[in-house]
């Protein structure tokens, strides 16, 4: 009976260790994480870069890489930079640095191995999703450098971010938005003058079909009729259409615009016609037939006139009366 009762004060001390373990995992559980916190802040990249590059980015304090993820530089596009689950009482190392670069260019380069068994192991992770696909170019390479570009290195990834005003074309950084006459060497680079889109001899010049005017491109020659124009020069398209008033290209005087043509207007009895809108020449020829303008219904045409009913008949007693 004894033994039975030595078990029972036994298996209570037991159970009472454990519990008492137990509270105090969970104490420190809660105790660890409420001094954990994250760094998620917004800076330049070059900022993040020094701080990878430091020689303590293996063994580094929280306070350490709160303090020096600060910007100190200024830069037109930031960068979101983020460490997970830091905490003073730690030393760490940079595991991995995880870089987005806007929508598609993205990698992932090993930094510190570990070194020591002490040290925690934190990836940091930078997002520079405002970064436009043009102005950017990623490059594997030992010779991190561009021209008219601001470069960082991560290991052995270079990242080169145009400065303003340039834009990446064919892997290099050119000047962007070249007016008319100016130097280029790409077309893409021709966008400061509407239409002058072609790099040609070194120089920003119009696009076919445009012609240079006053350092501005304009469409070419053969404008047609109703569609935009600035001179009357252009306006070649459509025959008779050669003037251009409030910018579009309209008939000139005499003609008149039918089915996007311009043909004669007020065409007087038996001239030529196409169509019945032209027959106002003539008082009652308001009718085009086989080509020309006739007298309408009920009219007869006397010495270039139209003539109808007590009309006809007064003229000809006036005629009777002059024999």
């Amino acid at each position: 009976m004894k033994r039975i009762e030595d078990l029972n004060t036994f298996y209570n001390c037991a159970m009472a260790v454990m519990y008492e373990s137990i509270i105090l995992c969970v104490i420190g559980i809660v105790i660890y994480t409420s001094a954990a916190y994250n760094i998620n802040t917004n800076i330049c990249l070059e900022t993040a870069v020094q701080f990878i590059n430091d020689p303590y980015r293996c063994r580094f304090r929280s306070y350490y890489a709160d303090a020096d993820l600060k910007d100190g530089a200024t830069c037109t596009n930031k960068c979101n930079v983020r460490i997970y689950y830091l905490n003073n009482q730690y030393t760490y190392y940079v595991r991995q640095v995880h870089v987005t670069i806007g929508t598609e260019q993205t990698f992932t380069q090993s930094i510190c191995r570990p070194s020591h068994t002490a040290y925690k192991p934190r990836d940091i992770f930078i997002k520079c999703l405002s970064w436009n696909k043009d102005k950017y170019r990623v490059m594997d390479t030992t010779d991190c450098r561009l021209n008219s570009a601001q470069c960082q290195r991560i290991d052995k990834y270079c990242i080169c971010h145009c400065y303003p005003g340039y834009n990446i074309i064919n892997g290099f950084c050119l000047k962007g938005k070249v007016t008319i006459g100016n130097q280029c060497v790409a077309d893409l680079q021709c966008t400061g003058t509407q239409s002058a889109s072609l790099c040609q001899n070194g120089l920003c010049s119009c696009r076919l079909g445009y012609a240079t005017y006053r350092n501005s491109c304009f469409v070419a020659k053969n404008v047609t009729v109703g569609h935009s124009c600035l001179y009357n020069w252009q306006c070649t398209g459509t025959q008779f259409a050669s003037i251009c008033d409030h910018y579009r290209c309209e008939c000139q005087s005499g003609y008149m615009l039918i089915d996007n043509n311009c043909y004669p207007e007020n065409v007087t009895v038996s001239q030529y016609c196409s169509y019945q809108q032209q027959c106002t020449g003539t008082e009652f020829a308001s009718v085009c037939n086989d080509g020309r303008c006739e007298c309408q219904s009920g009219y007869i045409l006397i010495r270039k006139n139209c003539y109808q009913g007590t009309e006809l008949f007064n003229f000809l007693q006036y005629l009777i009366n002059i024999w």
